[in-house]
């Protein structure tokens, strides 16, 4: 029987996001960012000795360190040339935070006691976008407001805007900003992996944990619908029909972190053509809007005309905001007019926001621990199909073939990084599996069953 102790720590996974996102809301204090990990700090400390040896895959744990390490470095390089908003005591906050989420989770699967501990704590990490966008959707109905909505200068571009999805229904709304979220786009992301995860786990399910999975999609999909956000609920119902009807889908997920290095031209491609049918016509928020992706086009044209002249710059990237130190930002700074500050803008884009912060050197760790992750994931899935664990490639899947359009999972959206780093902790310690094989009939077994009888 779990004992009280590993109960607490599925909560803690549950509502991780959820209470790192609180000193943003109280102003992001010092004693506050320090007061959140201490539960965390306390949980690793509880499951170190507890560690079973051979849980932890040891060249996954290093990747995901790396990864870690070069998001702290990429975000003091940006403070020391002051492009990147902040300060060194919030650049060690950041890479504390996301250490210590890295850390635990990294140890969530390999402390556990029982397969039952297992099991819900997989399942909590699954359920913690869902979570987040109750608490969230709780705080917007009682009142409350983003701290970066009441700051002009931080407020998100997107926030006020109407809403695309609900007027295809008559309902006339603007887009929410959530009490806990720096931005409307990136928390869009979020809620559509808490869909994506809840779903496909829900389809799976039995007796009241299929309700609970039910009440986090429900919770999630009004997350999506006020964030109006379009093109994560695109990917969250692909991903939905892809790991909700087909048990085997290694080539599909194999394929992400490649289709990822070439998403700039596949989404100008792919929207260029639904544009010229009309078919998502309704969607858009101006005539052009699919046509240059809501003007990323013309973002990754200013990206292009400084990576299209190599230099040794790009392979280690100019830091966080990297976009601002190599001069990318002013020329797509026409975009950005009316904003607060219309240089600041980040790139729209995982691979490219990567490049430009860390170089070709980060995207290639970037692409290694997400390969990593996803097999690991995806051999779990294949085994047991049930398992909370296709939530986690679910909410994964989300996550990455939305950063296609977005800067996610990056210090940009910090929601969706701790999310990605909680499932890239519980993936380096999925076990080595393969699908059970398939068994013959009783009857074609005693035909294929050679024969003990000597023909002599």
């Amino acid at each position: 029987m779990s004992t009280t102790s590993s109960k607490l720590i599925a909560v803690l996974a549950l509502g991780s996001i959820t209470l790192l996102r609180v000193p943003f809301y109280i102003g992001n204090q010092l004693w506050a960012h320090g007061l959140v990990l201490v539960p965390f700090v306390l949980a690793i400390g509880w499951a170190l000795p507890r560690l079973r040896p051979g849980v932890i895959r040891h060249s996954g744990a290093v990747m995901l360190a790396a990864y870690v390490a070069l998001i702290a470095i990429a975000l003091w390089r940006g403070v020391m040339v002051d492009a990147y908003t902040g300060t060194t005591v919030g650049v060690f906050t950041d890479f504390a935070t996301y250490g210590v989420v890295a850390i635990f989770a990294a140890t969530l699967l390999a402390s556990a006691d029982t397969p039952e501990d297992r099991s819900l704590r997989v399942a909590a990490v699954a359920l913690a976008p869902a979570a987040y966008v109750a608490v969230n959707a709780l705080l917007h109905i009682g009142g409350a407001v983003s701290p970066s909505f009441l700051d002009p200068t931080t407020r998100s571009a997107a926030a006020g805007g109407s809403t695309q999805l609900l007027a295809l229904v008559g309902i006339d709304a603007t887009r929410v900003q959530f009490p806990l979220a720096q931005s409307v786009n990136n928390f869009g992301v979020v809620a559509a992996a808490g869909l994506a995860a809840c779903v496909v786990i829900g389809l799976r399910a039995r007796g009241a944990w299929r309700a609970i999975y039910a009440a986090g999609a429900a919770v999630s999909l009004y997350g999506v619908v006020l964030c109006d956000s379009r093109g994560p609920l695109l990917v969250a119902i692909g991903v939905m029909v892809l790991l909700g009807v087909f048990r085997r889908v290694r080539a599909a997920t194999t394929a992400l972190p490649v289709v990822l290095l070439a998403s700039p031209a596949i989404v100008v491609a792919s929207l260029g053509v639904l544009a010229g049918t009309g078919s998502l016509g309704g969607l858009a928020r101006s005539g052009s809007d699919f046509g240059s992706a809501n003007n990323r086009l013309f973002i990754w044209q200013g990206a292009w005309d400084i990576l299209s002249h190599p230099s040794l710059s790009q392979l280690f990237g100019w830091g966080a905001a990297g976009q601002i130190t190599s001069g990318a930002a002013v020329r797509y700074a026409y975009v950005f007019v009316g904003s607060a500050d219309p240089t600041s803008a980040p790139l729209h884009n995982i691979v490219l926001q990567t490049i430009f912060d860390s170089g070709y050197v980060g995207l290639a760790v970037l692409v290694v621990v997400l390969s990593m992750a996803i097999r690991f994931l995806q051999q779990e899935f294949a085994a047991a199909p049930s398992s909370a664990a296709s939530g986690l490639l679910a909410g994964l899947l989300v996550v990455l073939l939305s950063g296609m359009t977005e800067v996610v999972p990056t210090y940009y959206s910090p929601e969706a990084l701790m999310f990605v780093l909680l499932v890239l902790g519980v993936a380096m310690q999925m076990p080595a599996r393969r699908p059970e094989p398939a068994r013959l009939p009783a009857a074609s077994a005693r035909r294929s069953r050679p024969s003990t009888v000597s023909p002599h």
